[in-house]
């Protein structure tokens, strides 16, 4: 059997009696998406289905995606996590494997395989 931890576990009204503070984070970008989506003028493209709400909708989600994506970014390298960001053709990024250059190397060495 286990030893009961020395701190008692939260109850579940602990828990949730306060939201977590990431979900502020999330929150931020709603409100660049509600802007732009508000302020967006000009006719709806025909790809919007000619519709000036679909086109808000469209733009709304577009802002508010990258906001969500630069915060995750964020909050993860504030925890210190490494995010490793993989590019469509096999390209990636990754911190952890990532070495500094020496004074003997260039980027074009790098590129070359030399």
């Amino acid at each position: 059997m286990l030893a009961s931890p020395a701190v008692p576990s939260p109850t579940l009204a602990e828990m949730t009696s306060r939201p977590h503070p990431f979900f502020w984070v999330t929150l931020l970008p709603v409100l660049p998406a509600t802007v732009a989506a508000i302020t967006l003028d000009g006719p709806a493209p025909a790809a919007a289905l000619a519709s000036m709400a679909v086109f808000r909708a469209e733009v709304a989600l577009a802002v508010f995606i990258a906001g969500y994506v630069i915060a995750v970014l964020l909050w993860m390298a504030y925890h210190g996590q490494a995010a490793r960001i993989e590019i469509p053709g096999g390209t990636r990024i990754d911190p952890a494997t990532a070495r500094p250059l020496r004074r003997s190397e260039s980027r074009r060495d790098l590129r070359s395989g030399a």
